[in-house]
């Protein structure tokens, strides 16, 4: 007996919650001179000896006898008598902090096996009365209270009345961890508790929970990858894809059944977790009326988890809105939860990332009143305005837009929203006028409020870029010079990591690009080989190798332009520069003899395919090629560069008429004028209609007349009449 007391000791002590220990403990500060004068009569009428009886002593609801208690004190009896109806009447009013820290002082007071068994069952019995409102972590107490009581307990009809209540308060604690598990545990954890509760569950809405906790395990086991990998490991012959099919199937032939037997919170959850199978599996039309006709039965339970599934089918749908929608009234209902929080700060982005600015500022506004994001209000309201100001832009108002950057900018905001807001003024005024004072001097503004921010160094390399392409590369380059200066800063702060900071990469080949427009080629070589050698390939590095090819290309090293060419990844550069990198791949190739006039069509496609930031380029490379191909006295080659570039979007930047001249002369030297007539009155209308009928009657028919017997071996002749027809044309 001694052994059992000792172990219903331990197992009380560490069972008891610290709640119960902290409540324990105000109740003996304020019982204390109670509890101190009933231990004072226990020892006044102790006695040596006490009288045998066979009277049974009577208690608010239990009864032991005198065998049982013989060698425990009148006195303290009844101070354990006193202790334990004073527990019960606090139990009966839901006082039940009270009511244990009664019950663990009447433990406390005796190592009488019979009576700790008695007062061990009546906590029992209190903390499962409390685990029927919270069952965690009171039904888990009560299940070691329990226990503890029939290791000491003898009498059968307490011994029947305590496994009646162990099993109540495991039905509550294997239903609880049930719930919990497949949010916080694992597979093996689970199966283990579903072997535990089955024995358990037994009554017919017991049973059909249970059945729900094993349509859990099953979708967990789909949707979780931890937990399909603790599948895997039980069954390693089967198929992963199979096998989760497999899986999926039978938690929605599991979820089916219950939806027809069960009814209210079970039937509720049925519906709610077929939906969210149906999700996964990205039949989101078939997720959503599966909601629809769960919501049509007016659900007991589910209602907010249902809205927040509603807003993941929808955004999955490609429609922000309609899950911002959602998910604002799931707020505004429900409050915000951490859950909803970050979904609805992501649907925000998505909404402004499809250019839905209003709703997504209009969202962001309605945030700041909830008062769980008080202390954010501030940023969230900035970050709003923001929003709002690309909203003005888009429907062409920028007056508007740029009154809420300055504002913005120059305002008591967080230094993130500051940077963004002058770099959008930044590039606002770069957009709109470039090479302006007032954009550069927005960028200035926007360095100088944070220098070492890693976007004030790219508003840095956009303004060098600006000035650079303004035709100034010697101050672009000092700007350049400036970057690499911050980069390296921020790169000695770093750890090491090896890695070079963008802007460095960014302000060297902005310098390389500088001394190559300066004709600085020595300098603008050792910068990009270091680059290109240096360097991981990507953007910057191909951008690097069209440079270092164009030096080669400048100085007649056909070979090794060709070779540098080939560093490029073509895949991560800009439609622009794969362009430019074609038509002088192209180019070199024709010149080594590779290609032919075949390149044609495909490089005046490219040509054409450029923009006017690229003029310089354009007015090289059109000429470049008709050059060569009257080099290689390729008529025809001549005649179709012509025709394409006239066709071409850039044929102000063309020399057309020199083009034109050129083609004339040729056919004037291998031909007479008569062919030139011809070349003239082609299908292709080489020139305006008007034009062509000037030119064959002020000029060259009557001129025609007079010497079509001379053979025009002479070249001053030739010269002369290049001179004369220039002079009808209107040609300087």
């Amino acid at each position: 007996m001694k052994k059992s007391a000792i172990i219903l000791v331990l197992m009380v002590f560490l069972g008891a919650s610290a709640g119960l220990y902290y409540g324990l403990t105000r109740y003996l500060e304020k019982d204390k001179e109670r509890l101190q004068k009933a231990l004072e009569e226990v020892e006044e009428k102790e006695k040596p000896e006490e009288e045998e009886s066979d009277e049974v002593v009577e208690l608010p609801s239990v009864t032991y006898s005198e065998a049982d208690v013989q060698e425990v004190p009148p006195a303290r009896l009844m101070a354990f008598d006193q202790l334990l109806g004073d527990a019960q009447n606090e139990a009966a009013i839901d006082r039940w902090e009270m009511s244990k820290a009664l019950l663990r002082s009447a433990i406390d007071l005796t190592s009488n096996a019979t009576l700790r068994a008695m007062a061990a069952q009546e906590m029992g019995a209190v903390l499962l009365e409390e685990a029927q409102v919270t069952p965690w972590p009171n039904a888990l107490a009560a299940e070691q209270y329990l226990e503890g009581a029939l290791e000491l307990e003898k009498d059968p009809e307490r011994r029947e009345q305590a496994e009646e209540r162990l099993r109540e308060t495991r039905e509550i604690l294997y239903s609880s961890q049930l719930v919990d598990i497949p949010e916080t545990g694992n597979r093996f954890q689970m199966l283990d508790a579903l072997e535990k509760a089955r024995p358990v569950m037994q009554t017919p809405s017991r049973q059909l929970e249970y059945k729900l906790r094993e349509a859990n395990a099953t979708q967990q086991t789909v949707l979780n990858s931890s937990w399909f990998k603790e599948y895997l490991l039980d069954h390693p012959e089967e198929n992963p894809a199979e096998a989760k099919e497999k899986l999926r199937t039978e938690a929605m032939n599991q979820y089916r059944e219950l939806t027809e037997q069960a009814s209210g919170p079970l039937r509720d959850e049925a519906c709610f977790r077929t939906a969210e199978l149906q999700m996964d599996e990205k039949k989101y039309d078939l997720a959503d009326q599966t909601i629809q006709n769960f919501l049509d039965n007016e659900p007991m339970t589910f209602i907010p988890e249902t809205m927040l599934l509603l807003a993941q089918i929808a955004r999955a749908k490609g429609d922000p809105r309609r899950a911002n929608h959602l998910l604002t009234q799931h707020i505004e209902r429900y409050g915000i939860s951490g859950d909803s929080q970050n979904q609805i700060m992501e649907i925000i982005r998505e909404m402004a990332d499809m250019g839905f600015y209003r709703e997504a500022a209009d969202s962001l506004e309605a945030l700041t009143r909830q008062p769980q994001l008080e202390p954010r209000a501030h940023e969230l309201m900035a970050q709003s305005q923001l929003y709002r100001a690309e909203y003005f832009f888009k429907i062409n108002e920028p007056e508007n837009a740029e009154d809420i950057l300055s504002e913005l900018a120059t305002g008591d905001y967080p230094p993130a929203i500051k940077q963004a807001a002058v770099s959008r003024l930044f590039e606002t005024q770069l957009t709109r006028n470039q090479g302006n004072i007032e954009m550069l001097l927005t960028g200035i503004q926007a360095v100088e409020s944070d220098p070492e921010n890693e976007h004030a160094k790219k508003i840095l390399i956009q303004m060098a870029r600006t000035v650079e392409q303004m035709g100034l590369p010697v101050y672009a380059q000092e700007i350049y010079d400036k970057i690499a200066l911050l980069g390296m800063a921020a790169a000695q702060d770093a750890d090491a990591s090896g890695v070079v900071p963008l802007s460095i990469e960014a302000a060297t080949l902005g310098t390389a690009r500088c001394y190559f427009k300066e004709g600085n080629d020595l300098k603008a070589d050792y910068l990009l080989r270091k680059i290109c050698n240096n360097y991981d390939v990507g953007p910057l590095q191909s951008e690097a190798a069209f440079w270092w090819a164009q030096i080669a290309f400048r100085h007649d090293q056909l070979q090794e332009a060709s070779r540098r060419l080939g560093l490029m990844d073509l895949a991560s550069l800009s439609p622009d520069f794969t362009a430019k990198a074609k038509i002088l791949d192209q180019f070199i190739n024709i010149r080594l003899g590779i290609s032919n006039e075949e390149v044609i069509d495909p490089v005046l496609a490219e040509l054409a395919s450029l923009t006017d930031a690229d003029r310089d380029f354009i007015r090289t490379y059109y000429p470049a090629f008709f050059d060569m191909w009257e080099k290689r006295d390729n008529l025809e080659a001549m005649r179709r560069w012509y025709e394409g570039s006239r066709a071409s979007p850039h044929r102000e930047e063309i020399p057309l008429d020199d083009f034109f001249l050129r083609i004339a002369n040729i056919i004037l030297e291998k031909g007479t004028l008569k062919d030139l007539v011809a070349y003239l009155d082609g299908p292709d209308e080489l020139l305006p209609i008007e034009q062509q009928e000037q030119l064959q009657d002020d000029l060259w028919i009557p001129f025609l007349q007079s010497t079509r017997q001379l053979e025009l071996t002479n070249q001053g002749i030739k010269l002369a009449l290049n001179e004369l027809y220039r002079k009808r044309r209107g040609i300087r």
